[in-house]
């Protein structure tokens, strides 16, 4: 399957201000509006979905991570004013992710905070503690959900969660696996980390082997540090490693002070 022309084709949909029931996910807007953003009270479908961010699958490529979903939605990402501004294109990569460059800035322009935050969060700490130079160009965040919402430590995120299961296994799961196998670098070849908590990871798996989606098998685990991580593989996706990497003094940040450790723990670092 291809997945970046999956996603190449849901935004396009997205932009066309068609129903926002696309492409097999159900309308995140329908009551009790389980990804309702509480940007205004506005609608999550109002912003441009943001499946995935930074490797286009034309690079090389050294990490790929799975995050919940994109955060609350800004004015400059709806969809009339990206129209007003002519991204976008036709082309999410081209006209949205690639132009907005490599590192940013933290500041309220997007896309550029978007790839600060991608870069500074998700590929510039696992990259560094390699020892390979950070590039978001060469790193894949790729989202459980597209839409953006706020809160996701909420009924309603399960909820769309849920009733999207098969969807986020095909869509958003399946598509990390595939890409971790174009992984240059021997440490995270066929590797793919999950920035969730063994509790949220736990009740992912519970609810992909109720849907028939896969089978899993807790590998390694570890609880009630600064850094914790576990480990699972999918027998869907033999050969490919699955590890989530936590910490509740870090919220939605790797534990950068423990990812060595981890990382040799888990053999990544040999």
């Amino acid at each position: 399957m291809d997945y970046y022309k999956y996603w190449e084709d849901f935004v396009a949909q997205w932009y066309k201000d068609t129903d926002n029931a696309i492409m097999g996910w159900t309308n995140p807007d329908k009551e009790p509006a389980p990804l309702c953003n509480t940007h205004g009270g506005k609608k999550s479908s109002l912003y441009i979905p943001e499946p995935w961010w930074g490797n286009d699958g034309k690079q090389p490529l050294h990490s790929v991570v799975i995050n919940f979903n994109p955060g609350g939605g800004g004015e400059q990402q709806e969809r009339e004013s990206i129209r007003k501004r002519s991204l976008y294109g036709g082309s999410y990569a081209d006209g949205i992710v690639n132009l907005a460059g490599e590192t940013g800035k933290k500041d309220d322009v997007w896309p550029k905070n978007t790839v600060w935050w991608h870069f500074t969060l998700r590929a510039k700490p696992v990259q560094s503690v390699l020892g390979l130079e950070p590039s978001l160009k060469s790193h894949l965040s790729v989202e459980l959900i597209p839409w953006h919402t706020k809160d996701v430590k909420n009924v309603n995120y399960d909820v769309y969660l849920e009733h999207n299961i098969k969807a986020v296994y095909e869509h958003a799961i399946c598509f990390a696996a595939n890409e971790s196998r174009r992984i240059v670098n021997d440490h995270l070849k066929n590797v793919v980390l999950l920035k969730t908590s063994g509790g949220f990871t736990k009740h992912l798996l519970q609810k992909l082997e109720e849907a028939h989606c896969c089978g899993y098998k807790i590998i390694a685990e570890t609880n009630g540090g600064k850094g914790d991580y576990l480990e699972f593989s999918l027998d869907t996706w033999p050969g490919v490693r699955f590890i989530s990497i936590w910490s509740r003094y870090a919220q939605n940040r790797f534990p950068v002070s423990q990812l060595k450790q981890i990382f040799t723990d888990l053999k990544i670092i040999k």
